[in-house]
């Protein structure tokens, strides 16, 4: 499965077009603790999304999750609703240690092939809609962590749909155990005068690959995301970042900061 696949290719040999996962195991349900704000409504539907939208993680992502036939969790802010930034949605996912490593390259899998030995855990998958109706804001706070040392697969989809006038701040932390490899995939469309903005914290994990693409369709919206990584010397971060401009007089910021050792070989930050 392709993951964080750029738009516009460059040259292949600075490996920065994308990522590829390989020998992907079958996909479980991952649920979310959830503290709830005053003025929210979630609702859980079995295979159904209120939009289809590009994401910073591509499309084969999205096809491997509606083939799964996982829940979505739906948060909804009704027309008008402002909920207080101390009153944040959270969602907090806790990452299971399944016991044994998945390697993006199949070698783990092609190993357990050859030894007969049983197939790998299944991986741990989510996805969640937030969606704002005009002049309704809100801010989203999601946890995905583990124990110090798990290892795992696991992943969540984000899509997020603003309507006119609304405001989302969304954080996402991302610190899964040393053994774990971690997807984070975002999309989100903007409408006339919304506003979004992104906080990315990557702390920890094995293999983080984290897409994110903004849609910004309505005059005068505007998104901006910081994001900020650091991580161990054998953590390998993809980090891809697009923001995709048909309204007018519409704005974006991204801005990128962090640190593993060797980072020049081991973080692969992208943005266009």
């Amino acid at each position: 499965m392709k993951f964080n696949t750029l738009a516009s290719p460059t040259f292949g040999w600075l490996k920065m077009n994308g990522g590829e996962l390989l020998d992907l195991p079958a996909m479980e349900r991952l649920s979310p603790a959830i503290e709830l704000p005053e003025g929210v409504r979630v609702e859980k539907l079995n295979g159904v999304r209120v939009r289809e939208m590009r994401t910073g993680g591509g499309e084969e992502f999205g096809k491997a999750l509606v083939a799964a036939k996982l829940p979505v969790l739906i948060c909804t802010v009704p027309a008008g609703q402002r909920i207080a930034e101390r009153d944040a949605l959270r969602l907090s996912f806790k990452l299971p240690d399944e016991g044994e490593e998945y390697d993006p390259k199949g070698r783990i899998a092609l190993k357990s092939a050859k030894t007969n030995d049983a197939p790998a855990q299944a991986g741990k998958f989510a996805e969640v809609e937030l969606n704002l109706e005009a002049e309704s804001s809100l801010t989203a706070v999601m946890d995905y962590r583990s124990e110090e040392d798990a290892k795992g697969l696991a992943g969540v989809q984000t899509r997020i749909t603003l309507g006119e006038g609304a405001k989302l701040t969304l954080v996402q932390i991302v610190r899964p155990g040393s053994g774990y490899t971690f997807l984070n995939d975002v999309g989100a469309v903007c409408a006339k005068d919304a506003e979004l903005r992104v906080i990315h914290l990557v702390l920890s994990g094995k293999h983080v690959y984290q897409g994110f693409s903004s849609a910004m369709e309505g005059d005068r919206s505007q998104v901006a995301v910081d994001v900020g990584y650091v991580g161990e010397d054998h953590a390998r971060y993809d980090l891809n970042y697009e923001s995709i401009h048909t309204g007018k007089k519409t704005g974006a910021e991204i801005h990128g900061k962090g640190h593993t050792p060797r980072s020049r070989e081991k973080s692969v930050p992208r943005q266009h």
